[in-house]
C-alpha cells in the first residue's frame, strides 16, 4: 500500500482531502491489514461514488456526524480531529463510510431501488440542493428500510421547501440554509424528535432566522411574478402540471422552458406590444416572469419560437402539457395576457407546492446562541430548543438543587434515581436500557450510558458511593434525552423534575 501513497505524492499535485483521508484511514501496523482495509472498504467506497466525489462525500458525511459546517480547505483536518477525539477505530470509520457511500451514490446519481425516491432526488438535484446532502444521507439511512413511505413524504416536502427557497432566495446565502439543515440533523440525531414528515415540516416552518425561513405564499407568488430562473421555472411548472394531472409519465430532463413572448424581439413582436418603447418596457418587466414561461418537450420545433402569435399559438396548442397548451386560448399575447397568466400560475403554484405551517416559535435574537427564553421548564420537555442555555437549578419534588452545567445535572438525576430505587436502578443498568445507538466500545451490545464497566464509556465519571459509572461526554441535548429515558423507567419520577435555565 505504501506504493499507492507514493504514486499519489509523485504527481507533484497537492493532495486532495480524499487522498489525505485515505492515507490517514489506511495507516496500519502491517501491510496485510493495510491491504485488507483498502480492498474491503476504500476500493468499494470508490466504486460506489466514484473517486472524484470522495472529498465532497467526506465533507457531507462529517457534517452529518458533527452537525457543524465544514469548509473545503479544512475537510481533512476536521475529519481527523473529530474521529481522533472520538477515539474511533479506523476500521469502524471505514465500515460506516462504506455504508453511507451506498446512500450517497443514490443521491448523487438518483440510483436508489425506488423510482419514487429517485424522482424526488432528481428534483432536488435540479434545484442544486447539495447543501442538504447530509440530511438526505441521514434520512436514507434511518428510514429506507424501516419506513420508505415516510421517507418519500419527507423528500417530497424537501422538494417543495427548496423550490420555494430557491425562487424567493431569502437573504443569508448558503450559510444560513446549511445552518438550518445542520440543526435539523442534530435534533434528529440527539433525540430531540423523531425523523418524521410532521417534525420536518415543523422545524422547516420554525427556522431560527428569517434567512433560512420557509417562504410563505405571498412572497412565493411575488417572487415568481417578477423573475424566475429557468431551471427553477421548469421544476415549478411541471410540479403544477403533475399536481393537476395525476399519474402522467413525464421525464423532466426531456422538458425545456419556452418564452411565450420570445427572447428575440422581432419586428412583429415589437409592433404587437405597441412599438419600440412599450416593447422595451414590457420585455424588461415580463420576459422572465412565470406568466411568460411554459414547459415544452424537446421535440418542439424551436424554429417557431420567434414567429408571430397566430403561428406560435397553434404550435403551443399541440404541446402535451395542459399548462402550456391552454395558453392557446388567448387570441393575443400582450402585457394584459401575461399579467393575467402571472396571477393564474402564481395561485396554482401555492396549491401545488406545499408551504410552511403556522409559525409557533419566534425568530431567535441576534445572539445565535439564544433560541430559548430564560425560565423554568419541565425536564420532560424535549420540544423546546435549549441550545446555548445555561442551566442553574435542578428542581426535584419542589426542592432546588444548584447545578453549574448539564453534565452536573445528569449526575444529580442519576444519583436521585439510584437512591429512589436501588433495585430498579440496578435492573436498568443490567439490561442496558439507557444506551447509545452505537456499538463501538461494547461490541456485544449497544454502548451504555450507565454501567459498571468504565471501559465501555468514552469518558467514565464515577457515580460516587455506587458501583456505577456514567458517560461524561454528552451534549446537553443527549443529557435531556437520557434523563427522560432513565426517569421514565420509574413510576411518576419524571414528573417531579424541573430545570431552570438562564
Amino acid at each position: 500500500m505504501q506504493t499507492v501513497f507514493e504514486k499519489i505524492n509523485s504527481t507533484g499535485k497537492p493532495l486532495e482531502p480524499a487522498d489525505l483521508i485515505r492515507n490517514y484511514l489506511l495507516i496500519s501496523n502491517s501491510y496485510s491489514e493495510q491491504k485488507s482495509l483498502y480492498d474491503n472498504y476504500w476500493v468499494k467506497i470508490e466504486e460506489q461514488i466514484k473517486t472524484e466525489n470522495i472529498s465532497r462525500f467526506a465533507r457531507d458525511y462529517l457534517i452529518m456526524k458533527t452537525f457543524n459546517d465544514v469548509v473545503n480547505d479544512k475537510i481533512y483536518t476536521d475529519f481527523k480531529n473529530h474521529f481522533e477525539s472520538e477515539k474511533t477505530a479506523h476500521v469502524e470509520i471505514l465500515g460506516d463510510m462504506l455504508k453511507y457511500s451506498k446512500f450517497y451514490s443514490w443521491i448523487k446519481f438518483e440510483s436508489s431501488p425506488s423510482n419514487k425516491i429517485n424522482k424526488c432526488l432528481l428534483i432536488l438535484n435540479l434545484l442544486k440542493t447539495d447543501d442538504l446532502y447530509p440530511l438526505y444521507l441521514y434520512l436514507l439511512e434511518k428510514l429506507y428500510d424501516s419506513n420508505e413511505a415516510e421517507l418519500i413524504k419527507m423528500l417530497d416536502l424537501l422538494c417543495d421547501f427548496m423550490l420555494r427557497y430557491r425562487i424567493v432566495s431569502p437573504s443569508g446565502g448558503g450559510g444560513a440554509l446549511r445552518a438550518a439543515i445542520q440543526r435539523i440533523i442534530e435534533l434528529y440525531s440527539e433525540g430531540y424528535c423523531e425523523p418524521t414528515y410532521d417534525s420536518l415540516l415543523y422545524e422547516l416552518s420554525n427556522s431560527p432566522t428569517s434567512a433560512n425561513r420557509y417562504p410563505n405564499d405571498e412572497e412565493f407568488k411575488d417572487a415568481m411574478k417578477n423573475y424566475i430562473n429557468l431551471s427553477n421555472a421548469r421544476v415549478l411548472l411541471m410540479r403544477i402540471e403533475e399536481s393537476e394531472r395525476y399519474n402522467i409519465p413525464v421525464d423532466i430532463t426531456k422538458v425545456t422552458v419556452e418564452h411565450i413572448m420570445p427572447q428575440t424581439r422581432t419586428e412583429w413582436w415589437i409592433d404587437n406590444l405597441g412599438g419600440v418603447d412599450e416593447a422595451e418596457r414590457i420585455y424588461e418587466t415580463y420576459l422572465n416572469c412565470i406568466g411568460n414561461l411554459a414547459p415544452i418537450s424537446q421535440s418542439y420545433n424551436s424554429k417557431n419560437s420567434n414567429k408571430s402569435w397566430d403561428i406560435k399559438r397553434e404550435n403551443l396548442r399541440e404541446v402535451q402539457f395542459v399548462i402550456t397548451s391552454e395558453t392557446a386560448n388567448n387570441d393575443e399575447w400582450t402585457e394584459k395576457e401575461i399579467i393575467a397568466r402571472n396571477e393564474d400560475i402564481a395561485e396554482r403554484a401555492v396549491k401545488a407546492v406545499k408551504g410552511p405551517s403556522k409559525r409557533e416559535r419566534p425568530y431567535q435574537s441576534k445572539d445565535p446562541s439564544s433560541v430559548f427564553e430564560a425560565g423554568q421548564y419541565d425536564l420532560s420537555d424535549l420540544q423546546t430548543p435549549m441550545e446555548g442555555a445555561s442551566v442553574e437549578e435542578l428542581i426535584y419534588d419542589g426542592e432546588s438543587i444548584k447545578v453549574d452545567s448539564f453534565k452536573e445535572l445528569f449526575y444529580k438525576v442519576c444519583e436521585i434515581a439510584y437512591n429512589y430505587n436501588k433495585e430498579k436502578f440496578a435492573d436498568i443498568v443490567d439490561k442496558n436500557l439507557i444506551h447509545k445507538s452505537t456499538s463501538i466500545k461494547n461490541t456485544e451490545d449497544k454502548d451504555p450510558i450507565i454501567t459498571t464497566r468504565p471501559e465501555f464509556l468514552h469518558t467514565a465519571e464515577p457515580l460516587l458511593g455506587t458501583p456505577y459509572f456514567i458517560e461524561g461526554a454528552l451534549s446537553s441535548m443527549r443529557i435531556r434525552v437520557y434523563s427522560n429515558q432513565l426517569l421514565t423507567e420509574f413510576d411518576d419520577l419524571l414528573s417531579k423534575f424541573k430545570i431552570y435555565l438562564s
